[in-house]
């Protein structure tokens, strides 16, 4: 009977990884939660990125980011829900429709969010930017001074 019992958990480990990888799906975690400060700052073009939604990171995008961003992960990788809660700046990239955060530390830091298909928020990107790149999208419009509110 203990047998039969860990060769059913066995296969049923089987099939559920299995399934999983079929259908790309991944393990999540939630590193934080659209800001009422953010909404309000973005307006109507952030209109798909409502105040309360959830941010998620999944394995794939660790590994994405990890491989493309190495150092930047390394060193900011652990501020992902700091730089959801506190940025100095967000906007909405007209290119693909990802909300864009920029964090002010030693750099600036710039960490992006896209609706996936399954209508959760994921982080995509996280790297970082020269001040004048920053400073480029303010002036254009596309980067705003976080709005204060009291949430």
């Amino acid at each position: 009977m203990l047998m039969e019992k860990q060769l059913s958990n066995n296969v049923l480990y089987n099939l559920i990884n299995d399934f999983k990888e079929k259908t790309n799906m991944q393990e999540a975690r939630l590193v934080g939660v659209v800001s009422t400060a953010v909404s309000k700052t973005l307006g109507n073009d952030g209109r798909q990125y409502k105040a309360g939604a959830m941010i998620y990171i999944g394995e794939s995008n660790v590994n994405h980011i990890k491989r493309r961003h190495s150092s930047d992960y390394t060193k900011y990788g652990d501020r992902l829900s700091l730089i959801i809660s506190e940025p100095d700046f967000v906007g909405i990239n007209e290119e693909d429709d990802s909300l864009e955060y920029v964090k002010i530390f030693d750099d600036h830091v710039k960490l992006v969010v896209r609706v996936a298909g399954d209508e959760k928020l994921y982080v995509r990107s996280l790297y970082t930017v020269y001040q004048s790149r920053t400073e480029f999208f303010i002036k254009s419009g596309r980067l705003k001074q976080l709005t204060k509110v009291d949430e």
